[in-house]
């Protein structure tokens, strides 16, 4: 694969078929399609890079979360932590027409996690501002990596 996808993976599917996506040729594509999301029902999108690396953002609504998946012959896996807490609840987000829920703790302004897909997007790599907790493959347990650079996101949309 040599292009961006967004994947709207909301609804489950029968066997062949394809969940809906759309092709991302710039950054202005990009936020208008992750704005059009943040106003439908909660549900999950993953934006795929051509090296099939996933950043997947539960979005809809007031707020997102956001997880990192390899390429495929890869193992492993990320999820943002906020900086603070945004919401009291958790949020559940569709995901193969589940329910997928999301704790307080993982939630972020919808806007802060649009700004992470753009620079996904741009940079081919996780944001510093974000503090991750990863799944270590040979330890079975989460590793901490906090958040080393600052907020990139306009204050307003805090």
């Amino acid at each position: 694969m040599n292009q961006w996808l967004l994947v709207d993976g909301r609804s489950s599917l029968e066997e062949g078929e394809d969940h809906p996506h759309t092709i991302i040729t710039s950054e202005k594509q990009l936020r208008g399609e992750l704005n059009q999301q943040a106003a439908k029902k909660p549900g999950a999108v993953s934006l795929i890079s051509p090296d099939e690396e996933s950043l997947d953002v539960g979005i809809g609504g007031p707020y997102a979360a956001i997880a990192w998946y390899p390429s495929p012959n890869q193992r492993g896996y990320k999820i943002a932590l906020a900086d603070r807490l945004y919401s009291e609840t958790p949020v559940d987000f569709v995901s193969e027409g589940v329910a997928a829920p999301a704790d307080p703790a993982e939630l972020f302004p919808v806007q802060a996690a649009i700004e992470a897909a753009i620079y996904f997007y741009r940079n081919r790599r996780l944001p510093d501002w974000f503090a991750w907790r990863a799944w270590n493959p040979v330890t079975l347990t989460w590793d901490s990596h906090p958040a080393t650079g600052a907020c990139r996101v306009p204050a307003a949309s805090q």
